[in-house]
């Protein structure tokens, strides 16, 4: 007999568990992804200049309508997802007890393999000094 949930449509327990894991797991994945490609075009722009040479209250470079002060907000966010990320997870419930799990970079970017076409691996993003962005 199989283990079910009281509130599913009489799966398996690890099924039910397995399915949301499998429309978490993408959902996670395609944040990451995000996280890289916000990463490069941030870094390759200068947004951080184009940010410190604009007054809280304006928009920057007078486009789109997020002042500078609330891109430097989602910068912030930016920055705590990726050290998220990239830091081994020590948790008070540990099912390994108090040795650091994986890298959540790690589980997240485990990904099946795909046919040629489906999908697109983003490199890490280069950087660039002030002079190759158009900086001073």
């Amino acid at each position: 007999m199989a283990i079910t949930l009281p509130t599913d449509d009489g799966l398996p327990l690890f099924e039910e568990l397995e399915r949301n894991y499998r429309t978490v797991k993408p959902a996670v994945q395609a944040i990451y992804d995000m996280l890289g490609t916000v990463e490069r075009i941030w870094q390759t722009n200068g947004v951080n200049q184009i940010l410190a040479a604009t007054p809280d209250d304006a928009i920057p470079l007078g486009q789109g309508t997020l002042t500078a002060a609330e891109w430097r907000e989602i910068q912030r966010l930016f920055y705590a997802l990726r050290e998220w990320i990239q830091t081994p997870a020590t948790l008070s419930t540990d099912p390994e007890g108090t040795t650091p799990g994986p890298i959540p970079l790690v589980v997240i970017s485990r990904r099946t393999m795909t046919p040629a076409g489906a999908g697109q691996i983003i490199p890490p993003p280069a950087t660039h000094s002030l002079q190759e962005i158009g900086g001073a």
